[in-house]
């Protein structure tokens, strides 16, 4: 049975009288919005209380609904750019149903969380003006879910013509996206100070031993735990600019901030294009990617992404097909490999590992792990997989049965081509 989140905003804020919802889920240990959240809930959000909301469209205001207990907005036709650079006042409506804190079944702290999310998604740049001021009314006459179902809920966003002349959100100052996103400090010294040295050169490395590729087509894992590796694709963008060895550039971010439920193999999207032309327009396209990212999913989509990478018009006449993962992380789509007629070259980053030995001395283990996805995928295309240490080149011609060492993992190919992992790392000693 689904409840809408009412009676947890209502009844903990009436009690505990906090401004600010992220403050109270903090107290309350319900839920913490995780550090790698794409967007932050607005801190400054009153809270008024209706018997019955009286919906109105139309003469500054735009209506965005939403459906009972779930976070996806149903339309968004009517909302402009005018509406968007105009917007004043931001009104989340819903209904204060269940009454009694025991009756919650719902997770309230997600679905608030998604809702928002799915307003960022359509326009970021509400949530960072700081003229765009919050709301969240409470309807209060519903007695029973079945009357819940039946009322308002949405977003109803306030606006006036030329109220604000902000930027698109697609095209922040740079200076302003350092303080949403401070590992763009980083990012940026990489321009500005190219000597710096990086925190992971695998992939450079990869690059400078195979001057054969040019023009490539990169395609490259853009969710969460690539997040680090920021410096290391602006360093290798930026000095192969005038090379011409990079032709074409392709970030994914696993559906741009859908829900789980909503990924079909295939169809998932997040797919970002990006000319190379400049380190400063690839710096904002990965911060567009990011943005749109919610995390959480271990599988990706880069079959996905290569096939409709390499099938766009935009990068006719490509040569080297790249693709730049996550090592540890599965691959939702394997099962479309064998729909690329191309050869993928797999460079992972080196995420080295330290432990302590039993003496206390520190040790440092490298290529850990691959995910045996990529070893298929490279058997599988006629590819090949490059780290910081090891080149892996002749997959598509063992034969079944043949045994793969990488570290302390061991993989055997089967018939169909794929790989599977038949021995783990042992623990160090």
């Amino acid at each position: 049975m689904y409840y809408d989140f009412v009676g947890f905003v209502y009844l903990m804020c009436m009690k505990l009288r906090l401004q600010s919802l992220i403050g109270l889920i903090w107290v309350m240990g319900i839920g913490v919005i995780p550090v790698r959240a794409q967007f932050v809930l607005p801190s400054q959000v009153a809270t008024e209380e209706v018997v019955t909301y009286q919906l109105q469209e139309g003469n500054g205001r735009v209506v965005l609904p939403l459906p009972y207990a779930r976070p996806e907005i149903l339309k968004t036709n009517g909302y402009t750019k005018e509406v968007s650079e105009g917007a004043y006042l931001v009104e989340l409506v819903f209904t204060q149903y269940p009454k009694r804190a025991e009756d919650w079944r719902t997770n309230y702290d997600w679905l608030l969380k998604e809702r928002m999310r799915s307003l960022y998604s359509l326009d970021s740049s509400l949530f960072s003006r700081k003229e765009v001021r919050w709301k969240y009314v409470l309807q209060t006459a519903p007695a029973s879910d079945p009357e819940a179902r039946t009322f308002f809920h949405g977003f109803i966003v306030h606006w006036k013509p030329g109220e604000s002349k902000s930027l698109s959100p697609d095209e922040p100052p740079i200076d302003s996206l350092m303080l949403v996103h401070p590992e763009m400090v980083i990012w940026n010294r990489i321009l500005q100070q190219p000597n710096i040295e990086l925190p992971d050169s695998s992939v450079w490395k990869i690059f400078e031993r195979h001057p054969e590729w040019k023009n490539m087509l990169v395609v490259m894992d853009w969710t969460a735990s690539m997040y680090k590796k920021g410096a290391t694709a602006l360093r290798w963008q930026q000095e192969m600019l005038g090379q011409g060895r990079i032709g074409h550039v392709v970030f994914f971010n696993d559906g741009n901030g859908k829900p789980h439920y909503q990924k079909k193999v295939g169809s998932t999207g997040g797919l970002f294009y990006v000319k190379p032309d400049g380190p400063e327009q690839l710096l904002r396209t990965m911060i567009r990617v990011k943005q749109g990212s919610m995390g959480g999913d271990a599988a990706e989509n880069d079959v996905e992404a290569l096939l409709k990478s390499s099938r766009s018009k935009r990068a006719k006449g490509f040569g080297e097909l790249v693709l730049i993962a996550d090592r540890g992380s599965s691959i939702r789509d394997i099962s479309l490999a064998r729909h690329l007629k191309r050869p993928v070259r797999i460079l992972l980053f080196n995420n080295q590992e330290v432990i302590l030995g039993r003496s206390g001395e520190k040790r440092v283990l490298r290529n850990v792990w691959i995910h045996p996805h990529y070893l298929t995928l490279a058997s599988v295309t006629g590819g090949s997989i490059h780290t910081e240490y090891i080149e892996i080149v002749d997959l598509a011609e063992k034969k079944a049965g043949s045994i793969v060492s990488v570290g302390s993992f061991r993989y055997e190919k089967q018939e169909n081509g794929s790989f599977k992992v038949i021995r783990k790392a042992r623990t160090a000693n």
